[in-house]
């Protein structure tokens, strides 16, 4: 109860009832009328003198009994309640009464609401989440509201709700984290969104893939979470055949190359703790290619099916091994002990049972194979040192001939020495400023036309021997820098010749991590009267993702700007829908490894046309590098490829002859 010491007949208090725009009355002790406001008066049309003396009974019927009694116990009722005009109208208001008490005497102050607009209100967000596209759901313990895309989403139907917890809708390894969420929302402990691709199981046994925001809001006075997911199972589905064709090979089932790299550095990391050793067996078969032309293709496919069965059949649960190139496979084995053993018992193993006769369509056939060995840590520190090292070693088992075998030695790595002569070479053409850019055209597939550049690094060796040593020698910063610099030059001219074209750099991680990349890009532009606009920044995914949080702002600023930017080598990295959501790319090029075998290769052709899909979803314009032929132009055409660049058009030449070959086009 309130206590009030002043005076009813108060003349600001009564100003201030009379006047105002609530819907007020005052009741005494027994519940009965002893004044109303104007605005009472207007929306129930009683007079004074009709009401006076009355109880609400006339509006409320034998509601008022649980309403006073509510006011007794508690002191207050709040409430939607139904009340009844004098010209018979039923008003649905929001009632808040309260018992006070002035000078002794106990009133009940009724003051109500309309809460028409309210309801109108609500009966709008109700239709629009009701039949929204996406599917939205309430929970607190269990599931309290679902709208039809949702229970379209589970094959459920309203009524099958009632006892539904939200982390029975979700596969098993999801259950816990949802349990966990489930908890914090119901105690009001969870406050900000949760962004989440989750796996929903329908009553029906399938699985939906969505991506959901799980956000906590108030329902019916209650804490709750609100749900909200879009199907992405098409684009799931794609990824995973993405993922799959990128990693494994369609012939055999084994990991492809690209995979083994993955894991084996995770293998030496893993055997670095616990300093151990890993032996590393790379073979192939010898003279493979005459069994393809002879006996045809499938045959050969036939036989690599059946020597990775082998392979899985004898070697252990913790090897790795991977299909490596076309007669090629790749062992990584551990816990062999001493080299002893790996001898006498690992490699025995998988030799003998290499060498029982091949049955194929009822052909006997006999295989011989070539073997190259090394090992963890003495022949290299990381899966690339390795790896090249037992390449170097099957190198040397084929020069002996026919089912050799060659261990790794420092005597055949002569190719260190020359190595740190080019690094010294290198450290002195940055100082010299001695690196040229040379310009290859990239067309547009479907008219033809010349509509930019790549620029290219060139020196007195082949890029792909000096680049791989500079990002080694620490030096692609520096380099960077000065080929940068040397394209900005260049292309000032280019533009003002051909204002439209846009010319490609390939900017290095070295320089794309510095704090003041962008706006330092920016200003040699401006200095070279080059707009953002004829620039495409051309950046790996690999190399993105391997520091996210840094790369991808600098990416951002690169784009606020207004710089493109451009996936170089897709297909070769990460090749994620997640990660490719992420990095702010307008255009993605598919590295050469892909086209060049584009109608040889299912899995390649398969591949570029996955690629062209995604990229399609995302509004992304797809360039073909290593584009040598009519025929791959054709089918690159028909994918829907929108550029491309490569021999079948024009080398990478020097500036000159690149202004040149413009003009005759």
């Amino acid at each position: 109860m309130i206590k009030m010491s002043i005076e009813i007949n108060n003349k600001v208090l009564k100003e201030l009832f009379y006047k105002s725009t609530a819907v007020i009355a005052i009741l005494n002790e027994e519940g009965k009328y002893i004044a109303q406001n104007e605005v009472h008066k207007e929306i129930f049309g009683y007079l004074d003198e009709d009401i006076k003396g009355n109880t609400p009974e006339i509006h409320l019927g034998e509601k008022l009994a649980k309403i006073l009694d509510d006011i007794n116990k508690k002191g207050y009722f709040s409430g939607e309640i139904q009340f009844l005009t004098k010209d018979g109208r039923f008003l649905t208001l929001w009632l808040n009464a309260y018992k006070i008490e002035v000078d002794g005497k106990k009133y009940y102050i009724c003051i109500k609401q309309d809460i028409y607009k309210i309801k109108e209100l609500e009966d709008i967000c109700n239709n629009v989440i009701s039949n929204s596209p996406l599917s939205i759901a309430i929970f607190g313990e269990k599931l309290k509201f679902a709208n039809e895309n949702f229970l379209s989403l589970i094959s459920y139907n309203k009524g099958s709700l009632k006892n539904i917890y939200l982390w029975d809708l979700v596969s098993e390894e999801y259950k816990k984290a949802i349990k966990d969420i489930t908890k914090e929302i119901v105690k009001g402990e969870f406050e900000n969104p949760l962004h989440i691709v989750l796996p929903i199981k329908g009553k029906d046994g399938t699985t939906k893939w969505t991506y959901s925001i799980i956000s906590p809001i108030k329902y019916k006075n209650e804490n709750a979470g609100l749900i909200t997911l879009i199907d992405i199972t098409h684009q799931k589905e794609l990824e995973d055949r993405l993922y799959e064709l990128e990693n494994f090979d369609l012939t055999t089932g084994l990991a492809n190359k690209q995979l083994f790299k993955q894991e084996l550095n995770y293998i030496l990391k893993e055997a670095q703790k616990e300093n151990d050793e890993v032996g590393i067996i790379l073979f192939d078969i010898y003279n493979f290619t005459d069994i393809n032309d002879t006996m045809g293709s499938s045959v050969g496919n036939e036989i690599l099916k059946e020597i990775a069965n082998r392979l899985r059949n004898c070697t252990f649960e913790t090897d790795l091994i991977a299909r490596y190139g076309s007669d090629e496979f790749i062992i990584a084995v551990r816990n062999y002990k001493t080299q002893e053993r790996f001898y006498s018992y690992i490699l025995s193993k998988i030799k003998d049972c290499l060498a029982k006769p091949f049955y194929i369509r009822n052909e006997e056939i006999h295989l011989d194979f070539n073997f190259g060995i090394a090992f963890f840590p003495y022949d290299g520190k990381s899966a690339e040192e390795l790896i090249s090292s037992v390449e170097l070693a099957l190198k040397e088992a084929k020069k002996k001939g026919r089912g050799e075998i060659f261990i790794f030695n420092k005597e055949i790595n002569e190719n260190f020495k020359k190595h740190i002569i080019l690094i010294n070479d290198l450290k002195n053409a940055i100082k010299n400023k001695e690196f040229d850019v040379y310009f290859q055209p990239k067309i547009e597939l479907q008219t033809g036309k010349v509509v930019g550049a790549e620029a290219l690094a060139r020196w007195k060796v082949s890029p792909a021997e000096f680049i791989p040593a500079l990002v080694e020698a620490n030096l692609m910063f520096d380099a960077g820098c000065i080929i940068t610099e040397k394209t900005l030059k260049y292309t000032s001219q280019i533009i003002k010749e051909f204002p439209d074209l846009k010319i490609s750099i390939n900017m290095s991680f070295e320089q794309l991590k510095f704090d003041n990349c962008p706006t330092k890009l920016y200003g040699l532009s401006c200095q070279n009267e080059v707009k953002p606009e004829n620039i495409i920044i051309e950046i790996t995914e690999t190399e993105t993702m391997k520091n996210p949080n840094v790369h991808l702002s600098k990416l951002n600023n690169l784009k606020e700007l207004g710089y493109t930017i451009s996936i170089d080598d897709f297909g070769t990295g990460y090749s994620s829908l997640n990660y490719l959501k992420l990095i702010p790319a307008s255009e993605i090029k598919i590295d050469r490894s892909f086209i060049k075998d584009i109608f040889h290769d299912e899995n390649d052709a398969e591949l570029v046309k996955i690629i062209i899909q995604i990229a399609k979803m995302m509004n992304m314009k797809v360039v073909a590098e290593g584009v040598e032929t009519k025929a791959q132009v054709e089918i690159l055409r028909i994918l829907g490829c929108d550029y491309a660049q490569g021999f079948f058009f024009a080398k990478p030449m020097p500036f000159d002859d690149f202004i040149a070959y413009l003009k005759r086009q």
